[in-house]
């Protein structure tokens, strides 16, 4: 009797679990755009937080949120997409630009009401600002927590596109008196840099969790290779901006330390940068495949990210930390990974001197190995201290 009653009281001093819903507009089925890799990280988070039951819905058209239900129950979660027939063009020359399908589809706000209801959910976490756009009356319920993740500085980047002539400046006045009247309803916002947090608030708590990924079984082996390597987009500015540097600036240095160092980019062609130059130690792989990109992770000697903007994580980065990947970067590269320290710098207004850092680094197998060494623990070390600050932050 005595046993009977101890167990009866154990089962009964365990805490209810937290009823937590995740909803994004993003398409957390890809496996090649970086926005989504992050909120699929945020998502796989989340679930591995003790003492969490976890519904993730997502928006989108059919085809689109039919997918990420593979992705869910990878994690663990549940799942229930909110469909419509199909998307509508996005103006992007409007900051505001997910404004009118958000209000062309009013349904999905009613249904994820619905959905909050039937759960009883006692935590929303709503991933990447926009995506508060569909779901206007969660902002407005009085005893719901709301968490918002900002992958993001969404109004200095419009700024940026703005001064560039690429947005209007009435739309980015319109983001930033949105942007502020979200952050002002959340109990809690998320971003992945300190210089991504909104302005203090005395109801709001802030926290920097930089974006991470679960380490690779496949680790990066090539201390004995003498080849560096970059992977971005050349249709998004700070990508071309990079390759540009390293065609036209550094390839150049390297070639005249008579280095026998080669620089394989993914992601662009030789037509795509605007220059006629091509150095002999540059070789363009264009648009690859996933598998070509992790072998170029896994078997490169260096790879370099010599980036300008600071905005955000970038990707690149985050995949060379769960490769093992030893890299040299820009500052501002480094935007989303505070807790990492001694990286290589790169000075892009001294493309003489990173191209003898970098010539250093590819003549010192010793040396990388042992920053791949550092750069696994770093990660190791940082997953384990955000699993307890999703604890308290779910709390």
């Amino acid at each position: 009797m005595g046993d009977r009653a101890s167990c009866w009281t154990a089962t009964r001093s365990q805490p209810p679990r937290k009823k937590v819903v995740y909803f994004s507009r993003e398409d957390l089925s890809r496996l090649d755009y970086g926005g989504a890799l992050i909120c699929r990280n945020t998502a796989r988070r989340i679930a591995q937080t003790v003492g969490v039951d976890l519904t993730i819905c997502c928006t989108g058209p059919s085809g689109q949120v039919e997918r990420i239900c593979t992705f869910a129950n990878s994690i663990g979660a549940k799942f229930v997409p909110i469909v419509f027939k199909e998307p509508k063009a996005l103006d992007i020359k409007n900051a505001m630009m997910f404004e009118v399908e958000s209000k062309t589809y009013r349904h999905v706000d009613e249904e994820f009401s619905e959905l909050l209801d039937s759960i009883g959910a006692d935590t929303l976490v709503v991933d990447y600002l926009y995506s508060a756009m569909y779901i206007p009356s969660a902002f407005k319920r009085r005893s719901l927590r709301r968490v918002t993740v900002t992958l993001n500085r969404e109004v200095a980047y419009a700024r940026d596109l703005r001064l560039r002539g690429m947005l209007s400046g009435t739309s980015v006045l319109k983001l930033f008196i949105y942007e502020q009247m979200i952050y002002s309803r959340s109990n809690c916002v998320i971003a992945l840099t300190s210089k991504d947090l909104p302005a203090p608030r005395p109801m709001t708590r802030r926290f920097v969790l930089p974006a991470l990924f679960d380490p690779k079984v496949k680790r990066w082996n090539g201390a004995g290779n003498k080849s560096l390597f970059f992977v971005g987009n050349v249709g998004h500015h700070p990508n071309k901006e990079a390759v540009e540097w390293i065609v036209l600036r550094l390839a150049p240095e390297l070639l005249r330390l008579n280095s026998s160092a080669t620089i394989d980019i993914i992601g662009g062609t030789h037509e795509q940068i605007s220059s006629d130059a091509c150095p002999a130690n540059v070789r363009y792989h264009g648009v690859a495949s996933s598998d070509e990109a992790v072998q170029k992770f896994t078997d490169c000697g260096l790879f370099i990210a010599p980036i300008k903007n600071n905005f955000g994580s970038k990707i690149k980065l985050l995949d060379c930390l769960s490769y093992g990947t030893p890299f040299a970067a820009s500052r501002a590269a480094l935007s989303g990974l505070p807790f990492l320290n001694g990286v290589p710098l790169l000075d892009l207004e001294d493309p003489v001197g990173s191209a003898q850092t970098l010539e250093a680094l590819l003549n010192d197998s010793a040396k990388r190995a042992s920053m791949s060494s550092i750069i696994a623990k770093a990660l190791n070390d940082q997953l384990q201290a955000q699993a307890k600050i999703w604890e308290m932050v779910l709390s």
